[in-house]
């Protein structure tokens, strides 16, 4: 469930979906769970 208001989020689904392994090594709870929260840097 994608809840997002960022312009960015299919650029943000396809990478999440790319690096799915690397999402979910770092204990992020996976693609199902990514919610934007805006820019983290």
């Amino acid at each position: 469930p994608w809840d997002c208001e960022c312009s960015d989020i299919l650029y943000l689904k396809n990478w999440i979906v790319q690096h799915a392994s690397i999402v979910n090594l770092q204990g992020h709870g996976g693609v199902d769970n990514v919610k934007c929260s805006g820019t983290k840097s």
